[in-house]
């Protein structure tokens, strides 16, 4: 239906039988009917209106002094006996009817000239329910609850004259006014029938044309007529009658139009007769908000085919009206606490950015910043970090304000979408940070949480799957999907089967803690663990690269079984609370690498050293044989010497122990493991090196960021550390726990000996793997990690940082070695 932008006062507005309501200007106000004489007791004021069957007068009660409305029958029907009996009838029932939303009939009779009247009370206004409609859907009038506050009303008015055994048969939004007020005047009940009167009595055989009603078969104005009523089935009519033309009103209101405005009228009346009408969601002009839900089902309800299913009477329907508006009441109270609640939110999420800002400089301040330098040194970085203190603390009190008062809102209206979806998307960000730090506990409560407040829009995150991209170098891998799943406080490899082969393009799988084994003829079995969050996509794309990185897959034939393979991709680091000097989770990349399974051992060094003298650097092998720096001496006591035949070999220590050629070595400084590890470049052709300390971390933790090797949880009887023997705790052999291991196959890293690293030490740590050894200086920190036989369980966690000068040689030191991919040999595998 074409619309104007917004009609005029003076325009055509549409109506609801597909024509054109006109609001007439004083030039075309209702043309005066010849004059007449009233009887005594009433002084003519002027015309009110005229109608299809009459007309009304002001007129002034002498007798009472008070000015009322006359409504007559029009000089040209007064002697036709249809009309007559009609026009007594509609006296006889209005007056019947005492409630406010009715206008009541005062007095009755007939004037000189055979025409009859009645008296009612004077309405003092010409605005009716159509003009709240069109000003509703064209702007410049009430909101929706308004109108439907009215309609509210009316439905009231009519249940009232449906208890009272009347039913109207001509309710539409015309015969609705609205008072100056607030009065809801249901007006013109002209085709009234009282409910149960003998057959013929009171219905009167009428028809629609031209917009009026007059003598024919059919009774009512055809867009709101029930089909009993379009098809002419007087008997049938009843209160669900009126209800259905309640249910046109109510259409009207929420679309702009009414069911069947595209037919003139003898094709409506045909249409309502035929079938339903096109549903109310799909009328809804294109660019306004849909219409509530209750409302629609309030609508499809009433205008339902069959009398027995509509509401009984419209007090039923103005019941549901009335629930619906009460629940647009409470949400628009609880819209108003929301937008408390929004103001406090912008300024708890400045405050923990700032707080942020603020650590993080007074980190930087502190990089450069050695552990023993004096108060005044770091007192600039301390201050930073107690006004971040202070700006967290600010945050949180507003966070907590936010969440109360986003409950407040709830509490008003408990179903209230917008503050169901605020407290989901904190509960969320809340959650990935629960996630993020392994908490399970508070993880657990925080997903409740979400999963109570969302409606819908978290659902898919919830679900938790994740795709997956691989590749492999050469192509055609087969490819097993497992998952690492606790038991007995380990992480242990749980098959769930081949998922395909390589290249795999969006694999869909459930996101946790998992790992691929990649298998290939005439290639090593390679495991790639990979940490997939919800929703995540995990691939393995370089940094500054467009594509992934293909997975190499050595071969098979050149492959040394005492090393293990690390693929490279991203991991998490850090992030540990717990951690001694613990670093903030990051997700780094770390280039493909080779290690070796365990820390060199104590034969492995003394064949260094023999190798050494063999080729004429003895005096080189005793500066670099192990030694013990007993007390604040200077003098280094070996605890390995050239034996009878020559050959290097252990003697006791400081405590009296024997070194076993199986445990790692220990007392070796930073120069004699470099010398080593070049020593082994030699003889291998392969370029071995010392860790980064990254490096060292994901071939410890994989990549899903776990406090140890096995899990999140630690026990003595996992690793070799302080508590782990009944008596003086001491090394044992490098294969002793092989629960101390990484996701890779690599051991020892929560237990036995802590091991030296590539990179000086820093406190905020360094942003990327070393590709080749740092040259040592005697007064640099060196970055240390692991656990070891002397410390305690709190100290042996994998995020722990450690430091040593290079020439420190520790009882809880030895080393192990790593070696790049694309190294002298490995590129021929």
């Amino acid at each position: 239906m074409n619309r104007p932008d917004r009609p005029s006062p003076s325009a055509g507005t549409p109506t609801a039988g597909g024509g054109t309501l006109v609001r007439p200007t004083p030039s075309e106000a209702p043309a005066p009917v010849p004059a007449f004489v009233l009887d005594e007791r009433y002084e003519d004021l002027g015309p009110l209106g005229v109608g299809g069957m009459g007309e009304v007068r002001r007129v002034r009660d002498r007798h009472l002094g008070r000015v009322l409305a006359m409504k007559l029958v029009r000089a040209d029907l007064s002697r036709q006996a249809s009309i007559r009996a009609r026009f007594e009838t509609e006296a006889r029932v209005t007056a019947r009817l005492d409630h406010p939303g009715i206008v009541p009939v005062h007095d009755q009779g007939e004037l000189s000239d055979g025409r009859l009247w009645y008296t009612m009370r004077e309405v003092r206004t010409r605005r009716t329910l159509r003009d709240a409609i069109i000003a509703l859907h064209w702007g410049g009038g009430p909101a929706l609850p308004d109108v439907m506050g009215a309609f509210d009303a009316a439905c009231q008015a009519v249940a009232y004259a449906h208890a009272q055994g009347v039913v109207h048969r001509d309710l539409k939004p015309d015969n609705i006014m609205l008072g100056n007020f607030g009065e809801v005047l249901v007006m013109d009940w002209g085709l009234a029938r009282v409910v149960g009167a003998p057959d013929g009595s009171d219905d009167f055989d009428l028809a629609f044309a031209g917009g009026l009603t007059q003598a024919g078969r059919v009774l009512g104005t055809p867009p709101y007529m029930p089909p009993e009523q379009a098809a002419g089935e007087i008997h049938r009519h009843g209160p669900a009658s009126d209800v259905y033309a309640l249910g046109v009103v109510l259409y009207e209101i929420l679309t702009g139009a009414t069911p069947y405005d595209h037919l003139d009228a003898p094709r409506m009346v045909d249409a309502i007769v035929a079938g339903p009408p096109a549903p109310v969601y799909t009328r809804v002009p294109v660019g306004r908000g849909a219409a509530p839900d209750a409302l629609i089902e309030a609508c499809e309800w009433a205008m339902s085919r069959e009398p027995e299913s509509r509401p009984p009477h419209a007090g039923e329907l103005g019941s549901a009206i009335r629930r619906w508006r009460e629940g647009a009441d409470r949400r628009d109270r609880a819209l108003a606490v929301l937008r408390t609640a929004e103001a406090l939110s912008p300024d708890a999420a400045r405050q923990h950015a700032e707080a942020t800002r603020l650590r993080t400089a007074a980190a930087e301040r502190l990089v450069d910043v050695p552990a023993w330098a004096p108060v005044e040194a770091k007192a600039d970085a301390w201050a930073l970090e107690d006004e971040a203190a202070e700006l967290e603390r600010r945050a949180a009190v507003a966070e907590r304000r936010y969440v109360e008062t986003v409950r407040t809102a709830l509490t008003v209206d408990p179903e209230l979408v917008e503050a169901h979806a605020a407290l989901a998307s904190l509960y969320r960000e809340r959650l990935e940070a629960a996630e993020a730090r392994r908490d399970t506990r508070e993880a657990a409560a925080l997903e409740y949480q979400v999963r109570t407040h969302d409606r819908g829009a978290h659902a898919a995150w919830l679900a938790g799957g994740g795709l997956i991209e691989l590749s492999t170098s050469p192509p055609g891998a087969e490819v097993e999907l497992c998952r690492f799943v606790e038991r007995r406080r380990q992480l242990e490899v749980v098959v769930e089967g081949p998922v395909g082969v390589t290249p795999l393009r969006e694999l869909a799988v459930r996101r946790g803690s998992l790992l691929l084994k990649l298998r290939a003829p005439g290639r090593i079995e390679v495991v790639v663990p990979i940490s997939l969050g919800r929703g995540e996509a995990w691939s393995a794309v370089r940094p500054g690269a467009s594509s992934a990185t293909p997975v190499h897959l050595p071969r098979a034939d050149r492959w040394d079984p005492r090393d293990v393979y690390v693929p490279g991709g991203w991991f998490w680091s850090g992030g540990d609370p717990e951690a001694a000097d613990g670093l903030p989770r990051r997700r780094l990349w770390v280039d493909g690498f080779v290690g070796r399974r365990f820390p060199v051992t104590v034969a492995e060094y003394l064949a260094f050293l023999d190798a050494l003298d063999a080729a004429g650097l003895g005096a080189r092998a005793e500066q670099l044989a192990p030694a013990d720096l007993a007390g604040v001496s200077t003098a280094a006591r070996p605890v390995a010497v050239r034996g009878p035949e020559g050959r290097w070999i252990p003697v006791p220590d400081g405590s009296g122990q024997v070194a076993q050629p199986d445990w790692p070595v220990n007392l070796v400084d930073w120069h004699g493991a470099a010398a080593y590890a070049a020593w082994e470049s030699q003889r291998t052709g392969q370029a071995w090196r010392i860790p980064h300390d990254q490096e060292w971390e994901k071939l410890a933790r994989g990549v899903d960021g776990r406090w140890f090797p096995w899990g999140d949880r630690n026990d003595p009887a996992l690793a070799r550390m302080a508590p782990s023997a009944r008596g003086a705790p001491s090394r044992l052999a490098v294969d002793s726990y092989p629960s101390d291991a990484g996701p890779y196959g690599a051991r020892g890293f929560a237990g036995n000996v802590r091991v030296w690293c590539a990179n000086p030490y820093r406190r905020g740590g360094t942003e990327g793997p070393l590709v080749e050894i740092e040259t040592a200086v005697d007064d640099a920190l060196h970055v240390v990690r692991g656990g070891c036989w002397s410390s305690s369980p709190h100290l042996c966690r994998i995020g722990a940082r450690f430091a040593a000068r290079p020439a420190d040689r520790l009882t809880s030191l030895g080393f192990r070695l790593v070696r790049s991919l694309g190294g002298t040999r490995l590129d021929t595998t």
